[in-house]
C-alpha cells in the first residue's frame, strides 16, 4: 500500500470496479492502529484523485458516499465499525453497477443524510422491512452484509441497539423466511456468537438455546442441521456461557441431545 500510495498511479474507476477501493475502506476497521493509519492515508489519496483526477460517470455518487463516511469520523484514526466499512465497500461496488438492484436504494440512503450515523446499522430497517417490489432480495442482501460486517464487539453492540438479533430469530421462524433466508439468518447469528456481547445477548436476553431446541425438534428440520449444531457449539464455547446459571447449562445439554437425535 505504501508503495502504491507514494509511487503508483491510482486509476480510481478501476480501483473501484475491481474492489481495491473497498479494501482500503475496510482497512479503517483494522484492530491495529498502524494498519488503520495506513488505510486512512490510502483513502485520503483516493479522495484526492477523485477530486482532482479525470471525471467518470459514477464519480459524484462515489464522492458523496466516501464523504458521508468521512464526515462521520469525529477523531483521528478512529476505528470505524466493521458493519460500516463493509457497507461502504459494498456500496462502492454497487455504485459501479447502475443496474444493481440496490443502486437506487443506496443512493436514496446517501442523499437523505448529511453524514452517516456510525451508531446505527446501515440500511437495516429499509431493507429488512422493505416496501420495494423485491423485498426478498433486499433482505438477503442485508443479511449478507450483516454476515460479512459483524466482526467485533462494537458491531454486536450496534446490532443490539437496533434489536437485530431478536428480529432475525423471529423472522427465521416466519412464513416469509425461505431456506436461503434461514441459512443467511443462521450465518449472522453464528457471527454474533463469536463476540462476547453478541453471545451474551443471545444467551441471556433472547433465549437462543430454547430457540435452537425448537429448531432441532422440528420435523422436518426447517434449518440445516450442521449450521444449527455449529451455532450451538459456538455459544457453548463462548466466554459468557461459563458464567451463566446451571439451568442454562442443562438447557444446552438438552439441545445437544436433540441435535444427536436429529442426526
Amino acid at each position: 500500500l505504501r508503495c502504491l500510495l507514494r509511487h503508483g498511479r491510482c486509476d480510481a474507476p478501476r480501483w473501484i470496479s475491481k474492489g481495491a477501493a473497498g479494501l482500503l475502506v475496510v482497512g479503517l476497521s483494522a484492530a491495529s492502529p498502524s494498519a488503520r493509519s495506513l488505510a486512512y492515508e490510502a483513502v485520503a489519496a483516493l479522495m484526492a484523485v477523485l477530486r482532482n483526477g479525470p471525471s467518470f460517470r459514477e464519480r459524484p455518487h462515489v464522492v458523496r458516499l466516501l464523504r458521508s463516511l468521512q464526515d462521520a469520523i469525529t477523531k483521528p484514526n478512529l476505528r470505524v465499525p466493521s458493519l460500516w466499512s463493509v457497507f461502504v465497500a459494498h456500496g462502492l461496488a454497487i455504485l459501479a453497477q447502475p443496474h444493481h438492484p440496490q443502486y437506487k436504494a443506496l443512493n436514496n440512503y446517501i442523499l437523505t443524510r448529511a453524514f452517516f450515523d456510525l451508531s446505527d446499522v446501515p440500511m437495516f430497517f429499509h431493507c429488512f422491512h422493505s416496501g420495494s417490489s423485491t423485498p426478498r432480495d433486499d433482505r438477503l442482501w442485508m443479511l449478507a452484509l450483516l454476515s460479512h460486517g459483524l466482526r467485533a464487539e462494537e458491531d454486536a453492540r450496534l446490532c443490539g441497539g437496533r434489536h437485530v438479533l431478536e428480529l432475525l430469530l423471529g423472522f427465521s421462524d416466519s412464513s416469509l423466511a425461505d431456506p436461503p433466508a434461514r441459512r443467511a439468518c443462521l450465518a449472522v447469528l453464528l457471527r454474533a456468537s463469536g463476540t462476547a456481547d453478541g453471545a451474551s445477548a443471545l444467551l441471556s436476553k433472547h433465549g437462543i438455546l430454547a430457540w435452537l431446541r425448537m429448531q432441532l425438534c422440528a420435523s422436518p428440520l426447517s434449518s440445516p442441521l450442521l449450521e444449527l449444531v455449529a451455532l450451538l457449539a459456538a455459544l457453548v464455547r463462548s466466554p459468557p456461557f461459563a458464567s451463566l446459571a446451571a439451568a442454562t447449562h442443562a438447557e444446552a445439554g438438552r439441545a445437544l441431545c436433540d441435535a444427536i437425535a436429529a442426526a
